[in-house]
């Protein structure tokens, strides 16, 4: 073969590879925001009986009930307890194998004393159960960000801006100090430093035009949590306000959460949560069918939170034994019929 071909098609072979390369790293990662790409949010570590170290066997059924019922994917709470006792490799293996992807939120610790309680973000406060280590937040943030660099089945890194709904008032004013935002861009640099290809998405947990800092570099864009302030409505004027207020700034935007309960909350919460409220699991069904069916053609990823009841109240879709209650049942029709 003449030397010029044989350089050139070196030249090919070497694009090929780097082209390879570039995809696995950086493009694939982003593929997977798909028109309706339906999550689940669990939290397996608060549900009794469902404990992943406790109980694996069952956590690996729960992971079987949210293929069946058409899911796409978790949001991954609790990863404090999966990194604390070492399952986060295996846990990201087992979702992989059913072709199932995660989002992981962060949530600082003691958010609503952020961002002024320097101990908790800089160390000194909790333990490292593996080393016996203290660490700060960011310096766990950054550790767990080194573990799942490599995880081909992660979507995104949901970052939960800090917030405190008792003391909203208060905490709009905190968006506006410097310190809130350079702190925030900690914790980002933190992820990016150790994981340069998953993409880091801000979590609003309010309603977007409280306007806490947006302009933060090394996010890809927003997740949004539109639950309904209506009555047995799924509050479609809420989701598009939510939705269209990141749109116009430009950014990229999906829905991080969205739920329906009954109890209007359990125990001390009992009268205190009225967001995303039912007045039974009748009324719990048809808001989630109608969700569904509203946002179906939509090319977004949403998260429903969650699979099973919460300590807050009984957002579930699942009971104890993982049967279905009336709102799974919903969930699946709604879901397989838009397969």
């Amino acid at each position: 073969m003449p030397k010029k071909l044989v350089i050139v098609a070196l030249s090919i072979s070497l694009l090929v590879i780097a082209a390879c390369v570039i995809y696995v790293t950086w493009y694939a990662p982003r593929l997977r925001v798909r028109k309706h790409f339906p999550l689940v949010a669990t939290y397996q570590f608060e549900v009794k009986g469902h404990v992943p170290h406790e109980n694996y066997d069952q956590f690996l059924r729960d992971l079987d009930l949210i293929v069946d019922i058409g899911f796409k994917g978790v949001k991954l709470w609790n990863i404090e307890g999966y990194y604390d006792i070492n399952l986060l490799d295996e846990i990201t293996r087992d979702l992989k194998k059913r072709n199932l992807v995660f989002t992981l939120p962060f949530q600082v610790w003691r958010r609503e004393e952020f961002p002024y309680n320097k101990t908790v973000l800089d160390g000194l406060y909790a333990y490292d159960e593996r080393t016996w280590e203290r660490v700060g937040f960011i310096d766990f943030v950054g550790k767990v960000a080194a573990k799942l660099k490599t995880k081909d089945n992660m979507l995104w890194y949901a970052v939960h801006y800090p917030f405190d709904w008792s003391k909203w008032e208060e905490y709009k004013k905190r968006f506006d100090d410097p310190g809130y935002k350079f702190e925030l861009q900690r914790i980002i640099n933190a992820i990016n430093q150790n994981d340069g290809t998953h993409p880091i998405y801000m979590v609003l947990e309010f309603p977007p035009d409280f306007n806490p800092p947006y302009d933060l570099n090394g996010i890809e864009g927003f997740g949004v949590q539109p639950y309904s302030l209506i009555n047995d409505d799924i509050d479609k004027t809420r989701i598009n306000e939510h939705m269209n207020f990141v749109k116009k700034r430009g950014n990229k935007v999906y829905i991080d959460e969205w739920g329906v309960q009954t109890e209007a909350g359990f125990g001390e919460y009992k009268g205190t949560v009225k967001h995303g409220w039912a007045s039974n699991e009748e009324s719990k069904a048809k808001m989630i069918e109608g969700f569904v069916d509203y946002i179906l053609d939509w090319e977004i990823v949403w998260c429903y939170f969650g699979l099973h009841d919460h300590w807050e109240s009984d957002w579930g879709i699942v009971d104890l034994d993982n049967s279905l209650k009336k709102g799974g049942e919903a969930m699946k029709a709604a879901l397989h019929k838009g397969l």
